[in-house]
């Protein structure tokens, strides 16, 4: 499986996962959702989905692998950081 293959069927079940935890938690709680709010995120989540997907599969496989990497240590640092 090429790295490519494998971003599509990550971003296939984190779409997925996503939106069964959306359905979720609308079921659990849904008075409290700022409705304006939970609508920047999805639009962010489809955008950044939708440019993943199309960017995966033109990028050569070193340069996916350095940006997941990257992506990855930044969001770490971010968390041990700030949180």
């Amino acid at each position: 499986m090429s790295i490519q293959e494998a971003n599509a069927i990550k971003n296939v079940l984190t779409t997925l996962a996503n939106a069964i935890a959306a359905v979720t938690f609308v079921i659990a709680a849904g008075d409290l959702i700022d409705w304006s709010v939970a609508a920047t995120i999805a639009a962010g989540a489809f955008v950044g989905g939708y440019l993943g997907a199309t960017y995966g599969r033109l990028l050569p496989r070193n340069v996916l692998r350095a940006a997941v990497v990257a992506v990855g240590l930044i969001a770490i640092a971010h968390l041990v950081v700030l949180e």
